[in-house]
């Protein structure tokens, strides 16, 4: 059967609907609508600190890029070391030997470029 990647904004259904078609779908989480949650619960001023976090290409450079909301807002932090980031940080998508991800992170690129 050929994967089908299912980009989400984290319904609990569609996690259940991709969790019965396994391993059929690679799952992941729409940036967009996670950086609309960040900005409505921590605010704008952390909105490319969000983006640098989503765009890091490697294992250090998103442990180095969650340093600022840490610094910044703990809590801001705290909330996004809570969703899985094999589903949303481009890092961690290659990490998993993943490349079907592609796709959606040009298209979560393109989103935040159209803004």
């Amino acid at each position: 059967m050929k994967e089908t990647t299912l980009m989400s904004d984290r319904d609990k259904e569609l996690i259940a609907a991709s969790d019965i078609l396994a391993p059929t779908v690679i799952r992941a989480f729409c940036c967009q609508y996670l950086n609309e949650n960040f900005i409505t619960w921590y605010g704008r001023g952390l909105a490319t600190n969000f983006w640098s976090i989503t765009q890091a290409r490697s294992i250090a450079k998103y442990e180095s890029a969650m340093l600022a909301p840490q610094e910044i807002k703990p809590a801001a932090a705290e909330y996004l070391q809570n969703i899985d980031p094999t589903f949303w940080v481009h890092a961690f998508f290659f990490h998993t030997g993943d490349l079907a991800m592609i796709p959606l992170i040009l298209w979560n690129l393109s989103i935040l470029h159209s803004n």
